[in-house]
């Protein structure tokens, strides 16, 4: 079994970085040139030279590549839930509201405790669950979100690979999210796999769900599933490197 995720997982970076690549290649720095300098605006302004057209198709090459490495640990991690806890829906759909308007929001990943399977998948939940992610990430209980007592029944997970926006909307969607899973007494987690997040938005985020980030993030994957992600990217590294370096050669 664990060859065939890892199998899967590759393929899912492949797959996704392919597409970052297949940007690079239409984002022919030469062609752009001579474009703008028959433009009747940018010409005058020297809009044409090298290093304007760099960075303006540099800022759209790092806006792909952050988009499709944020989709490819996303899809990652959910493969690594669903295939370690043996729940093949591993999303999960809720009504909130935000700005007062209802709207269907998709969770990246849910984990229920009377849906994984029996055995190691189960202790290992429940030993988080327990633990109230004491040492990883937030140290709070249900008691620190709600006046009630009632336990944790699962864990539900947004996943990001980094956090850089501060869109009021998704933050608003966010903590509406983790304000319904808490009513239905899950544990609202935000995965965080960057150290590099917008700190603003994530010390509001602490107000309403856990937040993980970074290393920790890696760690509670590995608790909750017994499978070493970042040892995993860390033995792809030549692989990984390989795509990346065709990304930055072609452009």
């Amino acid at each position: 079994m664990t060859d065939d995720l890892k199998a899967d997982l590759e393929e899912t970076i492949d797959g996704e970085l392919d597409t970052v690549l297949d940007y690079a290649r239409r984002k022919n720095i030469k062609e752009q040139r001579k474009e703008y300098a028959k433009d009747p605006l940018f010409s005058r302004f020297n809009l044409d030279t090298r290093e304007f057209v760099l960075a303006k198709s540099g800022g759209g090459l790092v806006t792909s590549i952050h988009r499709k490495v944020g989709d490819l640990i996303e899809k990652n991690v959910q493969h690594i839930f669903s295939e370690r806890t043996g729940i093949d829906e591993i999303t999960y759909d809720a009504e909130i509201v935000v700005g007062g308007e209802a709207k269907t929001r998709e969770l990246d990943a849910l984990l229920m405790l009377d849906e994984v399977n029996d055995g190691a998948p189960t202790e290992r939940l429940q030993r988080v669950i327990d633990e109230d992610g004491d040492g990883l990430g937030d140290n709070k209980s249900l008691s620190d979100f709600t006046e009630e007592s009632t336990e944790w029944q699962g864990m539900g997970f947004e996943i990001r690979h980094c956090y850089q926006s501060a869109d009021s909307k998704r933050a608003q969607a966010d903590i509406a999210m983790a304000e319904h899973l808490k009513s239905e007494n899950i544990m609202p987690v935000m995965l965080i796999f960057c150290e590099d997040s917008n700190q603003g938005v994530i010390s509001r985020y602490r107000n309403y769900m856990f937040v993980y980030e970074g290393q920790n993030s890696f760690e509670l994957v590995e608790q909750l599933t017994g499978f070493d992600y970042a040892e995993f990217l860390d033995s792809r590294e030549d692989f990984i490197d390989g795509k990346m370096e065709k990304v930055f050669e072609r452009f």
